[in-house]
């Protein structure tokens, strides 16, 4: 009877526990990020000096297997700077939904209806490519990020 008594409080406890780890995306979930490409060309008269920026936007909406959105689901946003590049600007940034500034890789939740905004601040006047790269569980998608000089 004890014996019970301890499997009966045993299946409680991680079930508890299991429900409490709400935020972990099932498995076959699927990420959209839009535009999942950004190019800009540059004038050659803006330079690093000149002090101009732009800021884009891109949605990220996490959905299960069958499209529909998952609210409360945990996700990270990392900006690869492509370390291969000599020339990144070092204020390209990448900006939570307040468009604050944050260390890449950043890790957030999807909101009540699946989705996040989130920004990366683009400095004109440098060549370079970077990648946005959205990741939970077993779901990945990325963003080219790219600008050049004419």
């Amino acid at each position: 009877m004890i014996r019970l008594k301890h499997l009966i409080l045993l299946v409680g406890i991680l079930g508890s526990t299991l429900m409490a780890c709400g935020n972990v995306s099932p498995a076959g979930s699927k990420i959209v990020l839009s535009p999942d490409a950004v190019r800009w060309e540059v004038k050659a008269y803006f330079t690093t000096t000149t002090g101009f920026f732009v800021i884009n936007f891109f949605d990220v909406l996490i959905t299960d297997e069958d499209d529909i959105p998952l609210n409360d689901i945990e996700f990270e946003a990392r900006l690869d700077l492509s370390p291969n590049q000599t020339n990144i600007p070092l204020t390209l940034q990448l900006l939570d939904k307040n468009n604050s500034p944050v260390i890449s890789p950043f890790k957030t939740k999807t909101d009540e209806k699946g989705g996040y905004r989130l920004a990366v601040n683009i400095p004109l006047g440098t060549e370079f490519k970077a990648i946005l790269y959205i990741s939970t569980g077993n779901a990945f998608k990325s963003a080219a990020i790219e600008e050049t000089i004419k």
